[in-house]
């Protein structure tokens, strides 16, 4: 007998015993590597709180599928577009007559980032549809970056906080 799946595979909340270890690693880094590793534990929260969300969508007429973290090789890209290049796609949500791409990050410093990532992975799934169908026409594909922990507050000076751009 197969045991039933988990009802989510996130876990809400962190360790913060891990989350400080990994401050403390981090301070001994230098250069680029230095709060990676904290930075993907922020990326990681985000994608909770998107993927929360994406549960609690009900909609009485139609039925969806999301996946979550979609990753493809250089030759899974290459045999759909022509180009090979490896990637991933934090959320495809799948509709009857769409796909929605969803790219969450922790803030909107790289929302450049986002882009190139959804560009791709629409590319992707037009060639797949393409591939599939053997013709061009495909259902309607939306793309968002998703930036769960950004809050506009306007102020005098109009200037983004710290912890936007971090």
């Amino acid at each position: 007998m197969i045991p039933p799946l988990p009802k989510s595979k996130f876990v809400d909340k962190m360790d913060m015993k891990h989350v400080d270890k990994l401050k403390k690693t981090d301070k001994k880094k230098s250069g680029a590597l230095k709060g990676l590793r904290f930075h993907s534990v922020q990326g990681y929260k985000a994608e909770v709180k998107v993927f929360r969300a994406l549960e609690r969508l009900k909609l009485d007429s139609e039925k969806i599928t999301v996946l979550h973290s979609l990753k493809y090789s250089e030759s899974d890209y290459e045999l759909f577009t022509g180009k090979g290049k490896d990637g991933e796609c934090d959320f495809v949500v799948m509709g009857k007559n769409y796909f929605v791409i969803i790219e969450v990050k922790k803030n909107i410093a790289h929302s450049n980032i986002a882009n190139t990532q959804t560009e791709r992975t629409e590319k992707l799934i037009a060639g797949i549809i393409a591939k599939i169908s053997g013709c061009k026409k495909y259902p309607q594909i939306l793309k968002f970056a998703a930036y769960p922990f950004y809050s506009y507050k306007k102020s005098k000076t109009n200037t983004k906080r710290k912890e936007d751009i971090d």
